[in-house]
Parts: C-alpha cells; sequence; structure tokens
C-alpha cells in the first residue's frame, strides 16, 4: 500500500521542518537541544509510505517548464533560469504544486523539496 500524493506532501513537509531546522540551526550555531534522530524518523516514514513515486510530479494545476525544467508555474514558460549552487538534474526529486513550500506570496504554484532532493543538491554542492 503506497501513500497518496496528499499524505506523502504531509510527510514530507514534515520532514522539512525537521532538517531545515537542523540546517539553520548548524549556520546559526544556534546550541539550543535538537534531535537529529527526527530527520531521520521522517525519512523512515517516507521511505516505508513509498512517496518516492511522487518525485517529478506536478499537481493542483501547476506544471513544470522552462528551458531546464526549473519552474514550477500554473502556466507554460520558456525562461531560463540559471539556479546558482544547484544542479538542474536535481529537480526531477522535487514535487511541484499550489501548496509547495518554496514560493513567494505572488505565485501559485511552488516547489516542495523531497529528501532525495536535498541529497542531490548536497552531491552536487561537494563536487563544485
Amino acid at each position: 500500500n503506497s501513500a497518496t500524493l496528499d499524505e506523502c506532501m504531509q510527510l514530507i513537509k514534515t520532514y522539512n521542518t525537521y532538517w531545515f531546522d537542523g540546517y539553520r540551526r548548524a549556520y546559526s550555531r544556534d546550541t539550543s537541544p535538537y534531535d537529529p534522530s527526527k530527520v531521520t524518523a521522517a525519512l523512515e516514514a517516507l521511505k516505508n509510505a513509498g512517496c518516492a513515486q511522487y518525485n517529478g510530479a506536478a499537481y493542483g494545476g501547476c506544471v513544470i517548464t522552462g528551458c531546464r525544467n526549473q519552474i514550477c508555474s500554473d502556466k507554460q514558460e520558456s525562461t531560463c533560469i540559471r539556479r546558482r549552487g544547484v544542479k538542474e538534474e536535481c529537480f526531477k526529486y522535487s514535487i511541484c504544486g499550489p501548496d509547495g513550500l518554496i514560493k513567494t506570496q505572488f505565485q501559485k504554484c511552488g516547489w516542495t523539496f523531497t529528501p532525495e532532493y536535498v541529497n542531490c543538491a548536497w552531491r552536487r554542492a561537494l563536487l563544485l
């Protein structure tokens, strides 16, 4: 039994909450108590739910577009964006939708980065 996209989005948001909190703490030198096992537990829950099947998906009237498939939008675009520090191939591990975590207040659609995206981005950053 695989989880639905909605269930996976909730799990991904939980994972991102814990992961980004750890990332923020590392760079802000925050020394308050932090439990990295929460990241591991959320990652395991995602794996067990079969959420990787949704990597690269677009839903809710959103489309993956742009010349390098780096734009999550509500309409087709031909814009080429060069995202600094992130290789284009990592976006295939993201989910594009109206409740995406990475968007501005003016955008209808945005990216949600999955654990696979985070791993890809880290690997690419280490290769730069």
